[in-house]
């Protein structure tokens, strides 16, 4: 977003066609590195990176399913959001 705000603001780009051209800037980024550094060595020749130790990921909340501790502090933040906006002066003034 910052960089489609700076060429709005310099050259008075159209940010929705600045955003879809950087989209595919993104996918091409996104298709080196899979492709290049941070592919598998023991993929088969996939296009994937290495697997996450499980010490390195979120931990689950109901087994068997891809719920995670993200959700609660995503609860915890909206909730925390809405009591800023709803209850405080500055919130008022951003409304």
């Amino acid at each position: 977003a910052s960089l489609t705000a700076f060429w709005r603001v310099r050259l008075n780009a159209n940010e929705i066609l600045v955003s879809l051209m950087l989209s595919l800037v993104a996918a091409q980024l996104l298709n080196y590195l899979l492709l290049g550094p941070w592919k598998d060595p023991n993929g088969f020749n996939f296009p994937q990176s290495v697997m996450f130790q499980y010490d390195a990921m979120v931990p689950t909340l109901i087994a068997g399913t891809r719920l995670n501790v993200s959700f609660l502090i995503t609860l915890a933040l909206s909730v925390a959001a809405w009591v800023f906006m709803q209850r405080s002066f500055m919130g008022y003034k951003l409304q």
